[in-house]
């Protein structure tokens, strides 16, 4: 049976009758209502309505289909991603009766490394999946409602790579189109921008430096020692071509970098939140974790103050010092 409640409310209702009890779900068009009654007498006719038996991760599909199906395609395989990456491996084999908020607190700790961004969608799954399982008598209250996110996140989509994203980027960029433009940048810290105009004759291939046409800042006009790492090739002109010829442009770097993305997750790296200006800001952090004073560093990377410097080195020593007090501590457990 399908009703509007008053208007004020904004909310359609959906009514089932199941074994003699009558049963009501709400939604913000009559569709939403509809489908969320049919998958609760769904769950009802199956015994996996039970808080006591079902898993956080045989809860996580359900959630997915009905709760964001309005979402595009990508943005449901994105949500996935995380889930299953960040967050199942904490909490997917808890039943929901026994999550508690501590057990999502650790799980969002630590994303300590990961960009903001990706720690916000990840407690903002988390608050809607256990919400949703209150809305359908699955746990009396959730314990997702005091989250907090991690301290000392990167701001906004700029990180660092963590160490399993370094290694499987470094195979999966040379066998993607221009791969060599971002493994440029992972070598030599350059911005996107910088090293889409990189030429042939910008190397010194005896000295292995690069001199690189800054034109963001005074500064970023610059010279960067070449990694032996990077094999520097051969020829003339411009060293990344569209294919009238010119520079690539920025959609054209952005839609080779997707190419990158979805052969990181194909190798078994999740990058969801990775951009191509993440190689930069990881240039900088190996900068801090090999010794290089921030001074050199700030010339390296070509920035005006060396506030922006000092601000990337400061998280980066933050993340050694929390990766050692993990291993102390795994260390001390297992004695």
């Amino acid at each position: 049976m399908a009703t509007c409640d008053q208007k004020a409310t904004k909310y359609f209702r959906s009514t089932f009758t199941f074994e003699g009890k009558r049963y009501q779900r709400k939604g913000r068009t009559q569709k939403e209502a509809d489908q969320k009654a049919a998958l609760y007498r769904a769950q009802l006719e199956a015994g996996a309505v039970s808080a006591s038996r079902m898993t956080v991760s045989e809860w996580w599909p359900r959630y997915l289909e009905i709760y964001h199906a309005r979402a595009s395609e990508k943005t449901r395989t994105d949500y996935d991603s995380i889930y299953v990456h960040a967050l199942a491996p904490y909490i997917g084999r808890l039943p929901l009766k026994s999550a508690r908020s501590a057990d999502l607190q650790l799980a969002l700790n630590n994303l300590s490394t990961r960009s903001e961004s990706y720690a916000k969608k990840a407690k903002f799954l988390l608050v809607g999946l256990f919400r949703a399982a209150v809305d359908n008598d699955l746990l009396p209250k959730s314990p997702a409602k005091d989250l907090r996110l991690p301290d000392g996140l990167p701001a906004g989509s700029r990180r660092a790579l963590t160490p399993a994203e370094r290694k499987i980027f470094r195979e999966a960029a040379p066998t993607c189109k221009d791969g060599g433009l971002f493994l440029l940048i992972y070598h030599t810290g350059l911005r996107p921008s910088e090293a889409a105009r990189v030429r042939f004759e910008d190397f010194d291939r005896e000295a292995r430096l690069l001199h690189v046409r800054g034109s963001k800042t005074k500064a970023a006009t610059r010279t960067v020692p070449v990694p032996a790492a990077y094999e520097i090739p051969e020829g003339s002109g411009l060293l990344f071509r569209s294919q009238s010829g010119g520079e690539l442009s920025e959609n054209q770097r952005s839609w080779r970098w997707s190419l990158i993305s979805k052969k990181m997750r194909e190798l078994g790296e999740p990058a969801e939140d990775l951009t191509a200006y993440c190689l930069r800001h990881d240039y900088c952090t190996r900068l801090c974790e090999a010794g290089v004073p921030v001074e050199i560093a700030m010339k390296l990377m070509g920035h005006s103050s060396i506030a922006m410097t000092a601000e990337i080195y400061q998280h980066a020593s933050e993340n050694t010092l929390a990766i050692a007090a993990r291993l102390i501590d795994a260390f001390e457990a297992s004695g």
